[in-house]
């Protein structure tokens, strides 16, 4: 799976995951206030039951409503509330003009007055319509009071299709917006992926990304042409490396020839001739395993690790200019002042 793809998904995924959650909190907020609503609707006409010992008719408005003042819709709460009278054994006296409403063992032990508490409150179906009923203890046995839940049961389906609506408009809008910034994401990610690619076919290390901008993709750009840059110096000095050893390479292999032909050639040479000879190769042996190690050392760079230190920079040249002398042939005089230096000895040198 791409990298545009992920990010597109996952905005998908961070928008259902709000909205869903969003939604759900709305319903759950709503249905436990619509219910309460209904709950407090039955409980206090339960209470007025209770107090005058029949059951009450019509509408009833809530306390704090008697001079007009408050919520009209809570002065209608009990217009709908279905009414029906069990007497002290359980059977109904009083039933609703629309059937009669479910009596169980804890209606019939509240209105005969065995049952712990006040009253019971429960759902049940009616006719396949959901209700909410409570059951409550009067004088004369029980009332029960129940109100429909399918004015909620439509109000909570409304929010609940309007979350789905919501979702899905959210998903869309979230796609497109993923899309739009997983290709902006991931535009320079594809040059460098291209910039690699073409490294890595050709070994052509010339190869410069477009930096602009100064996010983590740019960031990466100016670390990946650093990296080129590096490596582009480092085939540099590779290549001058191989110049510089073949040439160095090419003054004590050249004595070594010589000194070997002179010694094959003529075999009538003096004792001191020869030691002389002897000698000198000798020294170019000495010389071409020392720049042999010296080349080893450069390309394995095996003197970056070298503990800097004080050092006379006449003595460093003294030296060098020795090994000038013995492959060169000519007098090298070097003056100096015993001045010191803080370096690497051996790279200096």
């Amino acid at each position: 799976m791409s990298l545009r793809v992920k990010i597109a998904l996952s905005m998908v995924a961070l928008a259902v995951a709000v909205t869903a959650a969003v939604g759900v909190s709305s319903y759950l907020s709503t249905e436990r206030t619509l219910r309460a609503e209904v709950d407090w609707s039955l409980k206090t006409a339960g209470e007025i039951s209770t107090v005058t010992n029949r059951p009450p008719r019509g509408g009833v408005e809530p306390p704090g409503d008697s001079d007009g003042d408050g919520d009209p819709a809570r002065r209608r709460v009990f217009t709908q509330i279905a009414v029906q009278v069990l007497n002290r054994e359980g059977e109904i006296v009083v039933q609703p003009d629309a059937g009669a409403l479910p009596v169980s063992e804890r209606d019939r032990a509240i209105a005969r007055g065995d049952a712990p508490g006040k009253g019971a409150i429960r759902d049940v179906q009616i006719d396949g319509e959901p209700y909410r009923m409570l059951t409550v203890a009067n004088r004369g046995g029980a009332a029960q009071l129940a109100r429909s839940l399918a004015e909620t049961e439509r109000v909570l389906a409304s929010i609940r299709n309007r979350t789905l609506l919501i979702s899905l408009a959210a998903s869309v809008i979230a796609a497109i917006a993923g899309v739009v910034i997983a290709e902006h994401v991931t535009r320079r990610l594809v040059r460098l992926t291209e910039a690699a690619t073409a490294v890595e076919q050709s070994g052509d290390l010339d190869v410069t990304v477009p930096e602009e901008g100064n996010d983590e993709t740019s960031r990466l750009a100016r670390a990946f042409n650093g990296m080129l840059a590096s490596l582009s110096a480092s085939r540099r000095a590779q290549r001058q490396l191989v110049q510089d050893a073949g040439h160095e390479l090419r003054t004590p292999l050249t004595s070594l020839r010589t000194n070997i032909a002179v010694l094959q050639r003529h075999h009538d040479l003096t004792p001191e001739s020869r030691q002389r000879l002897l000698a000198d190769l000798d020294a170019e042996t000495k010389e071409l395993t020392m720049l042999v190690n010296e080349i080893v050392e450069l390309a394995t760079d095996q003197r970056d690790g070298e503990v800097e230190s004080t050092v006379v920079l006449g003595e460093v040249a003294e030296r060098v200019a020795e090994r000038q002398r013995r492959r060169s042939g000519r007098a090298i005089t070097v003056t100096h002042d015993g001045a010191p230096v803080v370096a690497r000895p051996h790279a200096l040198e």
